[in-house]
């Protein structure tokens, strides 16, 4: 599957939107986030517990350098300016789309060199 924007979708109606370049490989941390001991999405974790599995639909397929300019689009819908969409059933906490505050960039490890 080729780079998307996706959503999670319970039979509860409440969905989640994302992007990824793989999205059934972003499905699969998703379950393992939500049942993780500290999930990055209460709200997505409690209704994956809840309600089961989610749905996975593709609503656009999108090249990858477009991803988060595409992404925002829906989150704009969504959210509308607000801190908190406008449609109760969306489970999506951040009005941005970039990286979870959870991800950390790695910094790559300086390694001592001698020039002698």
């Amino acid at each position: 599957m080729s780079s998307a924007i996706y959503a999670l979708r319970f039979r509860s109606k409440q969905f989640y939107v994302g992007s990824s370049v793989d999205p059934e490989k972003r499905f699969l941390q998703h379950r393992q986030s939500c049942f993780s001991k500290k999930p990055s999405n209460s709200f997505l974790a409690r209704c994956w517990k809840k309600f089961g599995e989610p749905k996975l639909i593709i609503l656009k397929e999108v090249p990858e350098n477009k991803l988060l300019i595409e992404e925002q689009l829906f989150l704009d819908i969504l959210f509308q300016g607000n801190k908190a969409p406008i449609d109760k059933t969306c489970l999506n906490l951040n009005p941005h789309a970039d990286r979870p505050r959870t991800w950390k960039k790695r910094k790559p490890k300086l390694t001592k060199t001698n020039n002698s």
